[in-house]
């Protein structure tokens, strides 16, 4: 069966009229049925790996973040384990080698995370492992695990390529063209490490590749329109280029009987959050002067101080180029919709603005299956 290059199908999970883009042949994606999930990138899907590497000096403790996320709550990792097993209390287990910062190969651009948030740290950044390195330390961590029953059909993600564009301003090494086979050589590289162990893998595996989300919408570049500008065009160029090559690339996964390549569209996605936030339930910022797309975390420009807003469930953002938890659900809810499993609209928030969880929960203790090995 000859596959088309799209399939635009409404995405009930997340919103109506908002339409998730699968890059997948007209037929009905089989049960998930996944024992676990394991995810790359940046601080878009980074739980904790950096709050370890700076031994828990960033990101900022509570109630600036939850338990070394890079957010208010869950992320999207943590919820989509539990859409994708809705009877484990946890959901499945969650293996996440993303750190905050990463690119989508250290050879292309180097990435980094602040080391802290006071004194001398501030001003200080450590270097963060890429999707190329992430790689190589979950390969160890395949052969090294005991708990290999967690691998018999595992859901790789791969959500990386933001952090290249900006860490890369200046030197224009990070076109879109590189940062995309840099992600398509993860999923070779992924391809490779499932056929080393089908035995492990027996039940097979699927692959995810998120898009870029939309730049002008990020709080980090709403002083600066002109940057804004450009990175949106450089995001834009990056998604179609990948969502190509995806395409292509499909038509010769289906003849070596590889699975197809997932495509998540997160730009159309998140600007249908940001401009219409009443879609999702989003609360009303009360503070004069914010809106929705405005994060939660505020600096203080003469005393450096952060500052919390009132009301966490009426943004989008939880800091300059974080999500708040409301919109890592949302985002949860997108990649399960691939899988056909769909959920109902996300409730309202509290009367004191917070927000309200009846799926899995936020905050507490971070799952020790989190933590890569």
């Amino acid at each position: 069966m000859k596959p088309s290059s799209s399939i635009l199908l409404p995405a009930a999970s997340v919103g109506p009229a908002v339409l998730v883009a699968l890059v997948t042949p007209p037929a009905p994606i089989r049960t998930a049925n996944f024992t676990s999930l394991v995810t790359f990138g940046d601080s878009f899907t980074d739980s904790g790996n950096v709050f370890r590497l700076t031994n828990g000096q960033y990101p900022p403790p509570a109630p600036l973040t939850d338990n070394g996320r890079h957010s208010n709550g869950l992320m999207w990792p943590e919820y989509l384990a539990k859409f994708l097993h809705a009877d484990l209390p946890q959901g499945i287990p969650v293996h996440n080698f993303a750190y905050g910062g990463a690119t989508s190969n250290d050879s292309l651009v180097q990435g980094y995370s602040p080391a802290g948030t006071t004194g001398r740290d501030r001003a200080r950044y450590l270097a963060t492992p890429g999707v190329d390195q992430q790689l190589t330390m979950f390969k160890l961590h395949l052969e090294a695990s005991a708990n290999a029953s967690h691998f018999v059909r595992p859901l790789f993600v791969i959500w990386a390529g933001t952090w290249d564009l900006l860490w890369d301003s200046a030197a224009g090494n990070a076109t879109p063209d590189r940062i995309v086979g840099n992600l398509m050589t993860a999923v070779g590289h992924l391809d490779m490490l499932a056929k080393q162990n089908a035995g492990v893998m027996r039940n097979g595996y699927d692959i995810v590749l998120m898009g870029l989300p939309p730049m002008d919408r990020l709080p980090l570049l709403k002083r600066m329109p002109s940057a804004a500008r450009m990175f949106e065009e450089l995001a834009l160029r990056t998604n179609r280029i990948m969502y190509d090559r995806l395409a292509k690339s499909n038509v010769g996964r289906e003849v070596a009987r590889l699975p197809r390549i997932q495509f998540v569209d997160v730009h159309a996605l998140l600007h249908w959050v940001v401009d219409s936030p009443d879609t999702y339930n989003f609360g009303t910022p009360k503070t004069p002067g914010l809106t929705v797309q405005d994060p939660c975390l505020m600096t203080d420009i003469r005393s450096q101080e952060v500052r919390m807003c009132a009301e966490p469930a009426a943004h989008v953002f939880w800091g300059d180029a974080w999500f708040s938890t409301r919109a890592h659900r949302i985002l949860a809810r997108a990649v399960a919709g691939v899988f056909g499993i769909y959920m109902e609209p996300l409730p309202k928030p509290g009367d004191d603005g917070k927000e309200k969880e009846t799926e899995s929960g936020s905050g507490g203790k971070r799952s020790e299956a989190v933590r890569p090995e």
